[in-house]
């Protein structure tokens, strides 16, 4: 038998477990190890974990954490971020604005570049520069769905 070292992410730790398997059910194994320790906890991508803990550095924010003004983020505008983090199909690029919203940023193999601007209310504002310098605004509803679906044409 071989020992197989894997890197398991549950919450926002990780710990490594060490799986004996044998040949061809190795993966059968594994996968149901895996069903039998993890069920009903959340497995959480290292992106993922990073976002949520930058989200919660912003939420910490004081008033003018820019030197120029900025206001604290409210807690719901963090907490509809992380929510809207866990269920994403692809995770972004976290930052801050100095208008009080939140910004989610992805880049494509085309160079194009998309923002998703949250702002804690029902809809978000997608921004997408192309590679040939065109650009294009919208307003979407800020549900997981819609920014998922807003994810797939990007990458598309």
């Amino acid at each position: 038998m071989a020992s197989l070292p894997y890197n398991i992410y549950i919450g926002q730790k990780s710990t490594i477990i060490t799986l004996e398997c044998h040949f061809v059910i190795e993966f059968y194994v594994i996968t149901a190890i895996l069903r039998f320790m993890l069920k009903g906890k959340l497995i959480m991508s290292p992106k993922k974990e990073e976002n949520i803990k930058k989200l919660d550095q912003i939420r910490s924010l004081k008033n003018n954490w820019d030197n120029n003004g900025a206001l604290a983020f409210p807690s719901s505008l963090i907490d509809k971020s992380i929510a809207l983090i866990q269920k994403l199909i692809i995770q972004p690029e976290v930052f801050p604005t100095p208008l009080c919203t939140i910004q989610f940023e992805y880049d494509n193999s085309c160079n194009d570049h998309m923002e998703i601007e949250l702002d804690g209310t029902d809809n978000a504002s997608v921004y997408i520069t192309s590679g040939s310098e065109s650009e294009s605004n919208k307003t979407i509803n800020a549900t997981s769905d819609d920014i998922n679906r807003q994810i797939e044409l990007f990458y598309s």
